[in-house]
């Protein structure tokens, strides 16, 4: 606001007393005294004193000269053509009548800034400065690229001004698609950096190790979402099981949690739980043990890679011997466990029979080998 009203009560002075004045250009001063005025007001009085009507301009020397009380006073105009021009461009902070004239030429000339800041840059239009200016893209510090460069790649990106278009650097450096995915990620646990990555259209750290250890952050919630995980905790679940999707995650833990209560109220090997749990989901049916253990294997095969290799790992992890059932799988104690396919050979099936109760399951015969689904 104060630089206004100095603006408005510089350029009202100017009319006042160099409305009339009367300018001419002049090839020469040789040999002419003179008394070189300092500042621009003690120029101005002795114009209003005396009456001054007619001033000499020498452009090659940026003098003007006028006559009062028979002598020669100059003034020194450092570019300019006129003084009202002088007082003008000086009040607006010019550097010179040079750029003040050449920002009047491209309409600049109400504001200096704007005018220095086209001046630094290569906008392809004056109003395009005037836009990047209003929208912050005029920086006190320097940068590696041009303002205008910054700009328009904002402007490419679909952002208009330099706060967007410094999220936009922040969150797609951390590799997310956009702000409200990378706040959505924040909310569900993901690991995302908390660091603003970006400054005055540019990032603070452009190293390629760097921006890639950032970039996981979006990856990592991308892949979950694509996988159908709910969160960071499921996701880093399944990853820890080699586990590729919420749904084989669930699986798993549908077929885990079924066999650890199972194993423990009924205190036998997870192996046998793992069969109890595949004869369970069978439909009503009799068959005998051979055409069991081939629907068994079957219906097991489809189940994806990654749930059973988490279920191969299971297993492991747990007691194989937890019964004083037989080893039906060999003399190794682990090989029954290294292929889950094993448990349902015919011989791990008969065992399986010998050694649980199946009341709830149905019914089997020794003698025959007929199972009888209930």
């Amino acid at each position: 606001m104060k630089r206004i009203f100095a603006i408005i009560a510089a350029i009202f002075l100017t009319n006042c007393a160099f409305a009339d004045l009367k300018y001419i250009e002049i090839e020469s001063i040789k040999n002419a005294p003179t008394v070189q005025v300092k500042s621009i007001e003690d120029f101005e009085t002795i114009i209003a004193k005396n009456k001054v009507s007619t001033a000499y301009l020498h452009k090659p020397t940026d003098t003007l000269l006028v006559i009062a009380e028979n002598t020669y006073f100059s003034f020194i105009l450092n570019g300019y053509f006129t003084l009202k021009d002088y007082k003008t461009g000086n009040s607006l902070l010019y550097s010179n009548g040079t750029d003040y004239n050449e920002a009047k030429e491209l309409t600049l000339n109400d504001n200096s800034a704007i005018f220095y800041f086209y001046k630094r840059n290569d906008f392809k239009s004056v109003s395009d400065c005037r836009d990047a200016y209003k929208n912050g893209f005029c920086f006190d510090s320097k940068t590696e690229t041009t303002e205008s460069d910054i700009y328009y790649k904002a402007k490419e990106a679909g952002y208009k001004n330099i706060s967007e278009y410094n999220e936009y650097l922040d969150f797609s450096a951390k590799g997310f698609k956009s702000k409200k995915d990378m706040q959505t990620a924040e909310k569900q646990g993901f690991p995302v950096p908390e660091e603003f990555l970006a400054e005055n259209g540019t990032l603070k750290n452009s190293n390629p190790l760097y921006l890639m250890k950032i970039g996981s952050a979006g990856a990592d919630f991308y892949n979950s979402q694509e996988n159908g995980f709910p969160n960071y905790a499921e996701y880093t679940a399944a990853r820890e099981k080699e586990i590729s999707t919420y749904a084989d995650l669930q699986k798993y833990r549908e077929i885990t949690n079924f066999c650890d209560k199972l194993s423990k109220s009924k205190k036998i090997d997870k192996g046998f739980a793992l069969i109890y749990h595949q004869i369970q989901h069978l439909q009503k049916s009799e068959m005998s043990l051979a055409v069991l253990s081939k629907t068994l294997t079957e219906n097991y095969s489809i189940i994806n890679p990654d749930v059973k290799n988490a279920l191969n790992s299971y297993l492991k992890a747990g007691n194989p011997q937890q019964g004083n059932h037989k080893k039906y799988a060999g003399n190794n104690s682990q090989a029954r466990i290294n292929s889950i396919p094993d448990l349902f050979y015919e011989s791990a099936l008969k065992e399986f029979f010998g050694a649980i109760d199946i009341t709830q399951l149905g019914t089997y015969s020794s003698q025959t080998e007929i199972f009888k689904k209930k």
